[in-house]
């Protein structure tokens, strides 16, 4: 679970890229830049969905952070860049925990390249300042950054891509048991461009989300998460067992379904 953020940035390029190629002969040499690709009900659906599992799995790792447990991230590096020499580490001036990388996703042959950075915050805080330790904290702050910077040369095609996703949660726990609220936001950016023989296409896309949950001393989340891309908003309510009941909306469309998330580890 705790590389979701990287796979769900992998899926949504991959996805914008197919939005893009897909546009068979309408090509546009003097389209201006970043215009916004419309979203169909099918695509809604789906990055809508891949948000919803992403924000699903940042909520389950609540428990790891709130003991301190970072090793999983330690590993971030290994399993998309095979390398793993950093680590979450204490910062003094930040008074947080921190991980930061920024390196290849992908190793390409020159000119092309396929980048990404990883980025994790994580301080504890009660009513007399911030914590080390997570011993005697009330509030949890977690921030996590992802994103990707590609450029691929194939033949007299050129394809340049940019994607940015930022997440914040708090965490509050409640009372002497192991529930807690989650309140956070976060947002996604994606541009596309490629250029060929047969002319030029651009696109962007974006999606903003918000999150309000109590998670129950089994680990099972209850509360809201709403996502919004463009003209379409998901509205996602966790049931306290373990799904998610969602309703996605837009022109003139309504869908609707049930995820199964399943409950994450209470908090020690």
């Amino acid at each position: 679970m705790k590389n979701l953020k990287s796979i769900f940035a992998l899926i949504m390029v991959l996805g914008l890229l197919g939005m893009l190629t897909g546009c068979g002969g309408d090509d546009n040499p003097t389209a201006p830049p970043r215009d916004t690709l419309t979203l169909d009900s099918a695509m809604a659906e789906d990055f809508t969905l891949q948000a919803l599992e992403v924000v699903s799995g940042m909520v389950t790792e609540v428990p790891d952070f709130a003991s301190a447990d970072f090793g999983s991230w330690s590993l971030s590096k290994a399993e998309f860049a095979k390398v793993n020499t950093d680590t979450v580490a204490w910062d003094p001036a930040q008074n947080a925990w921190v991980f930061s990388y920024a390196g290849p996703l992908f190793e390409m042959e020159s000119p092309s390249y396929w980048n990404m950075t990883l980025d994790l915050w994580v301080q504890y805080r009660n009513a007399g300042g911030a914590l080390r330790l997570p011993l005697g904290a009330t509030v949890m702050e977690v921030r996590y950054g992802t994103g990707m910077d590609m450029h691929m040369v194939e033949g007299q095609e050129t394809t340049d891509l940019a994607y940015e996703m930022n997440t914040g949660m708090t965490v509050s726990y409640l009372g002497d048991g192991t529930a807690y609220g989650v309140v956070g936001t976060g947002d996604t950016v994606m541009e596309v461009a490629t250029v060929s023989p047969q002319g030029a296409q651009n696109g962007r896309v974006s999606m903003a989300w918000t999150l309000d949950v109590t998670v129950s001393d089994a680990g099972c989340p209850a509360g809201t998460a709403t996502f919004t891309a463009q003209q379409w908003q998901m509205v996602a309510n966790y049931d306290g067992q373990g799904n998610a009941n969602w309703t996605l909306t837009g022109p003139d469309y309504q869908g609707s379904g049930t995820e199964t998330m399943g409950c994450g580890q209470p908090v020690n």
